[in-house]
């Protein structure tokens, strides 16, 4: 099922506000272990991409990147959304909650779940 421009619009925003809200936040407590970095219910990824990951506020290219993770550095991966123009983003915790693109960061195993 497909869903109208607005729906989607809508979506996007209340996903954004999300991570608005939650960017900067401190880590969740309990769950994970310090070596590899995940909490209880999230996936542990490693940023591929040459240059970092931007961690952005918002699941879109536009949308601002107070931070970078490094390449090689690990992040644990809380879910994965659709963002504008129908890209993959993940939510991610470092010492911050984030979005990132889909493309710079390899999760092996199972896919994370949608947000």
């Amino acid at each position: 099922m497909s869903r109208s421009p607005a729906g989607r619009l809508s979506a996007f925003a209340a996903t954004g506000l999300l991570a608005a809200a939650a960017f900067g936040a401190p880590p969740a407590a309990g769950g994970g272990t310090p070596d590899d970095g995940a909490g209880a219910g999230e996936a542990r990824g490693e940023v591929v991409a040459r240059a970092g990951a931007p961690l952005r506020q918002a699941p879109a290219a536009t949308s601002p990147a107070p931070a970078t993770a490094a390449h090689g550095e690990r992040v644990s991966v809380l879910c994965a959304a659709e963002g504008e123009r129908r890209s993959a983003w993940y939510l991610v915790r470092t010492d911050h909650y984030a979005w990132a693109a889909a493309g710079d960061i390899r999760v092996p195993g199972a896919a994370p779940p949608r947000c």
